[in-house]
C-alpha cells in the first residue's frame, strides 16, 4: 500500500516536476512536510516585484520615477496615454 501511495505522489507532481524538480524530489525523498522557507522566498520574490512600482506609486511619483519606453514603430499619438 505504501509503495502504491507513494508511486500516486510520484505521478501526480510529474506534471509539475519542471519547475522545480528538486524541491519535488527531495521533499518526496524525506517526507518532511514543507516548511516555511517557501513562504519566505515567496514573500521576498514579491516584494522584489511589485515594491519599484507600488512604493513610487504610493507617494504619488510614479510618472517621474517610471519613464515609459517608447517602441520604434511609435506612430505619434499623445504619449501621455501609452
Amino acid at each position: 500500500m505504501t509503495a502504491r501511495r507513494k508511486f500516486l505522489q510520484t505521478a501526480s507532481l510529474l506534471g509539475l516536476g519542471w519547475i522545480f524538480p528538486e524541491k519535488i524530489v527531495s521533499n518526496l525523498e524525506t517526507d518532511e512536510p514543507v516548511h516555511s522557507d517557501t513562504r519566505v522566498f515567496w514573500y521576498e520574490l514579491l516584494g522584489k516585484i511589485a515594491l519599484p512600482i507600488l512604493g513610487p506609486m504610493s507617494r504619488g511619483q510614479l510618472k517621474a520615477v517610471m519613464k515609459i519606453e517608447y517602441s520604434p514603430a511609435w506612430d505619434g499619438r499623445e504619449k501621455g496615454v501609452a
